[in-house]
């Protein structure tokens, strides 16, 4: 067991270092993709078709309006049901808190 904080880092340090990989890598990817969704809906949005814009208008306030922890809840809830994925309590709690934190401003 560590005797102290320094210790436990060191201790801990490839597991914080892969755990660190893994967000840049996430971070990344979510950057891409929003980037092209968002290029995407943009081009779409420019073409002026009339048709286009109901569709594009409810997914847009779809995401608008449904808060961050909506989201949260339903990944939580609907992966394990859907695709069989597991995600541990604790971390769909800290990261509800993180993203309320985000969205009060703080």
């Amino acid at each position: 067991m560590a005797s102290s904080g320094l210790e436990l880092l060191w201790v801990s340090a490839p597991q914080l270092i892969t755990g660190a990989g893994r967000t840049l890598g996430i971070s990344l990817l979510a950057i891409v993709f929003s980037s092209i969704g968002g290029v995407g809906y943009g081009v779409l949005r420019s073409l002026g078709k009339r048709w286009l814009e109901v569709p594009l208008r409810i997914y847009l306030e779809l995401f608008r309006a449904i808060p961050v922890l909506v989201w949260l809840y339903l990944f939580f809830f609907g992966l394990p049901i859907f695709l069989g994925v597991s995600i541990p309590a604790l971390l769909v709690r800290s990261a509800g808190a993180f993203f309320v934190g985000g969205q009060r401003g703080r």
